[in-house]
């Protein structure tokens, strides 16, 4: 399946498709929450030579990871910045 960039996503959990990838607004950071609908939990999907991209749909800025750290616990965040850590 190819994404389509002008299509909304959610992102869920696949041990509990209630759970969603949620932005945080106030910090831009994300979590994992109950599923409501609401536009911090929707992402457009970019594809670039075979990786993919999620781009926040309230705010149209790419998950990434912090600092584009790459020890493990970098934190997930969304940024207005393009990352190298943006693409998976």
């Amino acid at each position: 399946m190819v994404a389509n960039p002008n299509t909304l996503y959610k992102v869920v959990s696949v041990m509990n498709t209630s759970k969603a990838f949620t932005i945080d607004i106030q910090t831009n950071k994300l979590q994992v929450k109950t599923y409501t609908g609401e536009p911090n939990q929707k992402f457009n999907i970019y594809t670039e030579q075979n990786k993919f991209a999620f781009v926040a749909s309230f705010n149209k800025w790419g998950l990434c990871i912090y600092k584009d750290n790459k020890e493990k616990m970098g934190e997930p965040v969304v940024d207005a910045g393009r990352h190298p850590s943006s693409w998976f």
